[in-house]
């Protein structure tokens, strides 16, 4: 298993990177771990991506910057909670409480997992939006890298906690973020 740190401040290098529609996609020029990231993902070879942070460390923003380069399948563990059910459009209202205690954390963690084996079976990178703050919600997914033969890579997202409540309070304040 590769583990791969991905820091906060790379964030504003894939924004900055980011393609947008219909141009020719480039190449970022980013520190050496996130380009360990992109060469295992391009591996024909499929792989387990699992993003690492606090909400609001930037893991969305560079989760889909890095989707898009490496063609990885990108599952928000944000989009996925709001769903009624599998493959309904995401429900883009505020979820009660409830829907983070302990046992629904576990049940979202179980249903992300089933959708990355799902993924890595069919032969695709899998890439999973979450905390991962919990090493009980870390280790199934490494079992399962384990038990696919797949690489493994935490990308470990950090920031200030000044600029988290800065984060937390901008998405607060209405942006159209799903999280």
């Amino acid at each position: 298993q590769l583990v791969t740190k991905l820091k906060a401040d790379t964030v504003r290098t894939f924004k900055a990177h980011s393609p947008s529609p219909g141009s020719q996609i480039r190449r970022p020029s980013v520190p050496d771990y996130a380009s360990v990231a992109e060469r295992i993902v391009l591996q024909p070879q499929p792989s387990l991506l699992l993003c690492h942070g606090y909400s609001g460390s930037g893991k969305s923003l560079a989760s889909r910057a890095l989707a898009r380069l490496s063609g990885a399948i990108r599952v928000a563990s944000d989009t996925e909670r709001k769903r009624p059910h599998p493959l309904a459009p995401v429900a883009n209202l505020p979820l009660p409480e409830s829907a983070y205690s302990p046992a629904a954390l576990d049940a979202q963690y179980a249903h992300l997992l089933s959708v990355a084996e799902q993924i890595l079976r069919a032969g695709y990178t899998a890439l999973i939006d979450a905390t991962f703050l919990r090493r009980r919600h870390r280790d199934p997914f490494l079992a399962l890298g384990n038990m696919l033969g797949v690489p493994v890579v935490i990308l470990d997202f950090d920031a200030s906690r000044a600029r988290l409540q800065e984060r937390l309070l901008a998405r607060a304040e209405g942006t159209r973020d799903v999280s």
